[in-house]
């Protein structure tokens, strides 16, 4: 019998953003149907927006290190880049020689940091006048452009992104943002 797999999710904000859990059972679905092997997955959260700074991150990775002392993680999941940041930094002493994978990081926050050894991900690109050009093709008679982003700090920053990436449009067309 194949060994069960243990996988650890850590995500950057707290358990019940839905972007979050709808990556969670993703994952877990597409690891459980696609892997010969059992796979267990545990999920951990850094509410990095709520808790920042070292102190948290400190009692963090004591956390990680006791709650996992006796289960050998095989593969770390970062979603999100205070989580990369997070594991980046701890991976060696947390989780020595495992791979990591990683998602929701920008293109721009990679460009800064590079990717971490023994890694692999998919990086966020967030595009606003791409994104508006193309819905311009498809609706060439637009009068108004709605940019709807949450209330995180990683949605304020795509937010602040968007207006100025945006204002060059604002001459031809009504721009609307629904934040927070």
């Amino acid at each position: 019998a194949a060994e069960t797999k243990h996988v650890l999710m850590l995500f950057s904000n707290d358990s019940l953003l839905p972007a979050g859990n709808a990556v969670a059972w993703s994952f877990q679905r597409t690891l459980e149907t696609e892997s010969p092997e059992g796979v267990e997955i545990f999920t951990e959260f850094l509410d990095a927006d709520r808790f920042p700074g070292p102190a948290h991150e400190t009692r963090m990775e004591s956390l990680l290190r006791d709650k996992y002392a006796s289960i050998p993680i095989d593969l770390a999941i970062a979603a999100g880049p205070q989580a990369l940041t997070f594991l980046s930094e701890r991976r060696a002493s947390l989780f020595p020689g495992i791979p990591l994978v990683f998602a929701g990081v920008s293109e721009r926050g990679m460009e800064q940091r590079g990717a971490p050894p023994n890694s692999t991900g998919v990086v966020s690109r967030f595009d606003p006048v791409r994104t508006l050009e193309l819905a311009l093709q498809l609706q060439p008679d637009a009068r108004q452009v709605v940019v709807v982003t949450g209330a995180s700090t990683f949605d304020q920053e795509w937010d602040a992104v968007a207006r100025e990436e945006l204002a060059p449009y604002a001459d031809r067309l009504q721009m609307i943002h629904l934040s927070g």
